[in-house]
């Protein structure tokens, strides 16, 4: 019988995707472009994007006259980048009907979500009037291990490149505060 792939994301910090302790550092993405768009693609899981919105939030407003090849040329590169460490590449980001969507295998641990998910569950229990409870953690417990976890690995809190470089706005997940709370 297969074993499942254990498959954990790193978007706070340095951009990087760990496949059973191989790890995949933000080097090996195709640039600057590849980067930004995985981690789009991780915020907007599941979701079929559309290609012209890809292009915005790698280009901006006024994206090359060549932005179509170059995306469909990113996309390549990034699935070989996933095929190459166990992952399937071409399953997983999938294109259809002018869209891209990244399916990430059942289990797969993304440390931002993972963290605005210890925030959300921190601020219910404050607001409950239960800050010692939960997990066997109080709210200051829970929010220093989110901290940890974000640290982890020289992986800060503070954003890393993807956020450092891209002037845009987030994904919708990001806008609507459900990655954005863990940094409050």
């Amino acid at each position: 019988m297969a074993t499942e792939l254990q498959l954990k994301v790193f978007l706070a910090g340095r951009v990087a995707v760990e496949t059973d302790g191989a790890v995949i550092d933000e080097e090996r993405f195709p640039g600057r472009q590849g980067r930004l768009l995985f981690a789009y693609l991780v915020a907007e899981q599941g979701r079929a994007v559309p290609r012209d919105e890809l292009a915005e939030a790698l280009w901006g407003e006024a994206p090359p006259a060549t932005w179509d090849k170059a995306l469909t040329v990113i996309v390549s590169k990034l699935r070989g980048v996933l095929t190459d460490r166990g992952i399937d590449g071409a399953n997983v980001l999938t294109g259809a009907f002018g869209c891209y969507r990244l399916d990430l295998p059942e289990g797969s641990w993304v440390d931002v979500i993972v963290a605005a998910n210890a925030a959300k569950e921190a601020e219910e229990a404050l607001a409950a009037g239960d800050p010692g409870e939960g997990q066997g953690r109080g709210c200051a417990g829970r929010v220093t291990g989110t901290a940890a976890l974000l640290a982890r690995g020289g992986r800060g809190v503070g954003g890393g490149e993807a956020a450092r470089t891209h002037r845009r706005p987030w994904p919708r997940a990001h806008r609507s505060g459900r990655c954005v709370s863990a940094f409050r």
